[in-house]
């Protein structure tokens, strides 16, 4: 115990100003006025009852222990581990919500299951890139390999973040921007190289850059995820291919 309010102690500007506390709140600010209809900005506030502030708590500490620019948090975080604290809250907030019929768990989980494949694959791609899968390596990594792996994690986002088509009345409110929020921080945390030359303000830049285009995606793709649909399976197959050829070449290497 002592030892984790020691680091606490010294960590307390991750947790209260940036990348948690403060520019956490500033970011899902934004995403709500963004990503959601005027009259629907209150809609959820209140319901942030027992459980689902524990998850509200769950996904502001993983915010703040991202190592986007110029945090320095001591600890290697491995990207699985944080994918983790965002989606399993995530499920278990849609399973054990008791007022849903079985149809309604199976529609909300139904994108999540469809496009898990593809994000999974990117992550491949990335941990190829980098040897490893701890945040750290990954952002400082680069190529080809590398950034494909960061535009099909990008192109998950929609069916993911429930966003365009994908949008239902259970993806609104304060915990669904707060996801939305942790998903895409954790994406620029894997792209933006953490470097301690990398200037803060480019966090900015990156979470625009991602937040702007989904909010023009998201009000203007409506209703027509027959297009997604379609070229999922044969995107799930051209990453698997690249990732089966990188890893053939590696091990192919290895025995040479």
């Amino acid at each position: 115990m002592d030892e984790l309010i020691a680091l606490l102690g010294r960590n307390w500007r991750l947790l209260l100003l940036y990348p948690g506390g403060l520019a956490a709140l500033v970011a899902l600010l934004l995403a709500r006025l963004l990503l959601e209809d005027r009259r629907n900005l209150r809609r959820g506030a209140e319901r942030l009852r027992g459980r689902e502030i524990i998850i509200a708590a769950a996904w502001l500490l993983t915010i703040a222990l991202l190592p986007l620019p110029q945090t320095g948090w001591p600890y290697a975080l491995d990207l699985l581990v944080l994918l983790a604290l965002i989606e399993l809250p995530h499920w278990t907030s849609i399973i054990s919500t008791p007022d849903r019929a079985p149809d309604e768990i199976a529609a909300q989980l139904a994108p999540l299951l469809n496009v898990y494949p593809l994000l999974a694959l990117s992550i491949a791609l990335l941990g190829q890139a980098a040897g490893s899968l701890v945040v750290h390596e990954i952002n400082r990594s680069g190529g080809w390999l590398h950034w494909l792996g960061i535009v099909g994690w990008a192109s998950t986002l929609p069916p993911l973040l429930g966003l365009g088509p994908w949008r239902d009345r259970y993806t609104l409110g304060t915990l669904s921007a707060l996801r939305r929020v942790a998903h895409m921080g954790l994406l620029l945390a894997a792209a933006l190289p953490a470097h301690n030359e990398t200037p803060t303000v480019m966090a900015l830049e990156g979470f625009a850059c991602l937040l702007l285009p989904l909010a023009a995606l998201d009000r203007w793709w409506r209703g027509r995820s027959e297009w997604w649909i379609g070229w999922q399976p044969w995107l799930v197959v051209a990453f698997a291919l690249v990732a089966a050829s990188t890893s053939g070449a590696v091990l192919l290497a290895r025995l040479r």
